[in-house]
């Protein structure tokens, strides 16, 4: 209200009559201008939005366990924390503290005597890397690999997605032929006699074609 009544008394004299401008005036308006500006950038900045980054244990949970074991590769499981921090936005202290709670047996004991003393994340994820570098060789994974085949409680579609996961832990990059080749390999035993007796012989027109359901391989032959 007092603004308003210094720019009528600038603009109006008590006649009602307006008329022109001082340059004392014109410098106080300029002031009277200047003091509106300011007191709308101060009532702007009060009303900003204010973010502040929340985790929540359905967020953390995104984050898959690791337990430091000798088939665990340290190098993945930190990328996919990186990636989920990524996408939640979480700052490098919150990372910190969200990591910690994922961790299990060997991997839980060293950041019991380790880990809790260092609070930089760059730092603190070179020393478990360092700490739990890939301990087994190719070979030996592919032997602990061909352990994991199909259950008689689970669906093949169920056992694909598992075992993919599980080759995805290999320290050695698996061509997708022959991870196709590993997975089929799990449950081949289970599904022998049934692949055996899924082929059936189609003829018609002089040609044979040999028809598999999918589960193992498929082989079309023709006849001349």
């Amino acid at each position: 209200m007092q603004l308003q009544k210094k720019l009528n008394q600038f603009h109006e004299d008590n006649s009602g009559q307006y008329k022109p401008f001082s340059q004392q005036g014109d410098a106080d308006l300029k002031n009277i201008l200047l003091q509106i500006a300011e007191t709308q950038s101060q009532i702007a900045q009060k009303m900003s939005p204010t973010f502040q980054i929340f985790s929540t244990s359905d967020t953390c949970n995104a984050i898959p366990l690791f337990g430091g074991n000798k088939t665990d590769n340290a190098t993945e499981w930190i990328k996919q924390v990186e990636r989920i921090a990524s996408l939640a936005n979480w700052s490098q202290n919150l990372m910190l503290v969200n990591e910690s709670t994922r961790l299990r047996g060997p991997a839980q004991n060293w950041h019991k005597v380790v880990g809790k003393n260092i609070n930089n994340w760059i730092e603190w994820r070179e020393k478990i890397s360092e700490h739990f570098m890939n301990r087994m060789s190719f070979a030996e994974f592919i032997m602990y690999q061909s352990q994991r085949t199909l259950k008689s409680t689970e669906t093949i579609c169920d056992y694909i997605y598992i075992k993919n996961a599980m080759l995805e832990k290999s320290s050695t990059k698996i061509p997708d032929a022959d991870r196709v080749s590993l997975i089929l390999k799990g449950q081949s035993q289970r599904y022998k006699m049934v692949n055996s007796s899924c082929c059936t012989v189609l003829q018609g027109s002089g040609r044979a074609n040999y028809a598999c359901d999918g589960i193992g391989c498929s082989k079309k032959s023709t006849t001349i």
